[in-house]
């Protein structure tokens, strides 16, 4: 019989800011490694709310104060239902740490969501150097929401000269 540890009951002296409150109060800890040596835990959470990776890297730094650790790495899983709730600017970043030169050709993208499709609509081009990134980036969906995701890059025009500067 497998014991739920509330997220929550393990950090029992932290006290998250009502942003992530409700979130946090629901989460699951699903898998833990304390390396005291180190002075660093790694966290997999089960959440059914979404958590933006800017609030993860806040609660991670929040944590590490309030215990005076390294590190705390935090892997956040959430339903699939909740896939569609994510942030563009996560999405982003995730094919920015695929390859950073993908930031400047995301710039005033669309991002469509139809069920587990994802339709990135880019104001110029850049389709190929995008395309790369779809393998790694669907890898790390289906990683923090349990399913399979397709991604279909789609390019505007080919914007060249002032053009182009202007749509940066």
């Amino acid at each position: 019989m497998k014991e739920t540890i509330l997220f929550l009951n393990m950090f029992s002296d932290y006290e998250p800011p009502e942003l992530l409150k409700s979130a946090l109060s629901q989460a699951a800890i699903s898998a833990a490694d304390i390396d005291p040596n180190k002075r660093k835990i790694s966290v997999i959470m089960e959440c059914p709310e979404y958590i933006t990776y800017a609030d993860l890297d806040k609660l991670s730094r929040d944590l590490c104060d309030c215990y005076g650790l390294n590190d705390v790495a935090i892997t956040a899983k959430h339903p699939a239902a909740q896939l569609s709730q994510m942030d563009t600017a996560d999405l982003m970043q995730l094919f920015v740490h695929t390859n950073s030169m993908t930031r400047g050709l995301l710039a005033g993208a669309q991002w469509e969501w139809n069920d587990t499709a994802l339709t990135v609509r880019l104001i110029g081009n850049g389709k190929n150097i995008l395309d790369e990134c779809v393998r790694t980036v669907c890898a790390k969906l289906q990683e923090r929401f349990g399913v399979q995701v397709s991604i279909e890059i789609i390019a505007g025009q080919a914007l060249e000269g002032q053009q182009l500067f202007d749509a940066l």
